[in-house]
Order: C-alpha cells, then sequence, then structure tokens
C-alpha cells in the first residue's frame, strides 16, 4: 500500500448530490470545474494527475496478471464459514478493501433460484424465473418445466411495459 497524506483543507470542495441532478450535462460540467480548480490549487497540472493515476492502474494490473500467471484468484475468496465465525483474517481484508468485491464460499445451496434475461424477436428485453447450479465445473441452467413468456410483464421486476 502507498503513503497515506491528510486531505487538504485549502482545496476548493468538490460539489455533491444526494440524488442524480436534474441537469446531468450542467453537473459534470460543474464537477470538471472543481475538478481542475482543486488540481490547479494543489500545484500540479491535469497532466500530472493522470499521469499518477496511470501509474496505479498500470501497477494494479500487472499485480493482477502476475497473480493468474502462478494461479491466484484475481478476486479474494472466503469462506462463509470464516465469516459468520468472525475468523476472516487481517490479510483477507486487506485484499477485499485493494480488490473492492470478493467470493464468498459455502454459503448458498448449489441450487438457486436466479433470472435468465434474454431478448424477444422485437428486441425488448424478458425475464424468465429459473433455478441455477453448478455441476462442479459450469453453471447449469434448468428451467421450470412448461414455464415460457406470456407477453406479460414480470410485475416484480419491471417487465418491459412497467415505467
Amino acid at each position: 500500500m502507498g503513503i497515506v497524506t491528510p486531505a487538504r483543507t485549502d482545496l476548493p470542495a468538490l460539489p455533491h448530490w444526494e440524488a442524480t441532478p436534474d441537469d446531468l450535462p450542467g453537473a459534470i460540467r460543474q464537477i470538471k470545474a472543481a475538478l481542475r480548480a482543486r488540481i490547479t490549487t494543489s500545484g500540479r497540472s491535469v497532466e500530472d494527475v493522470f499521469a499518477v493515476i496511470e501509474k496505479r492502474v498500470r501497477a494494479g494490473v500487472e499485480q493482477i496478471v502476475a497473480e493468474k500467471a502462478v494461479g491466484e484468484t484475481v478476486w479474494p475468496v472466503i469462506d462463509y464459514a470464516d465469516i459468520a465465525a468472525g475468523t476472516v483474517t487481517a490479510d483477507q481484508l486487506a485484499r477485499l478493501r485493494q480488490r473492492g468485491c470478493l467470493i464468498v464460499r459455502g454459503h448458498f445451496d448449489r441450487r438457486l433460484p436466479a433470472l435468465l434475461a434474454t431478448l424477444m424477436p422485437d428486441g425488448s428485453p424478458q425475464m424468465t424465473q429459473t433455478r441455477v447450479g453448478t455441476d462442479g465445473e459450469r453453471v447449469v441452467i434448468n428451467p421450470v418445466q412448461g414455464q415460457r413468456y406470456l407477453g406479460a410483464p414480470c410485475p416484480w421486476y419491471g417487465g418491459r411495459d412497467q415505467a
């Protein structure tokens, strides 16, 4: 991990919205202007900031490629039993924070309810409830015998005809 520097209080504040603004293009212009002002105040150029970001992203990608080359998983894998027992290690938590997500093993039954999203002939989306499982190697989709789309929206999942 890199060195953490304290937040600067002399930089211009960034705009913040609790919900998506009505004028999204205007909000984007506003945030871009605020970011440029913060960059200028910091004494750097936009190019300097992008060079730092590019270096960090490149290092992250190189780390992922190296991990995959030796057979490691990109996403941390944690057993549900460890989560439930509170025995997740500090190293596992650090990998979770680094990657921002994880795979939890041993929590759900092998056969789970799921929604299968497909496109109708007219291009509109439709969803069918089904069950999924695994044969140990592949995801197996097991549609319910006789179930088919009847042209009406699925009310609890926002079918194509719902607002």
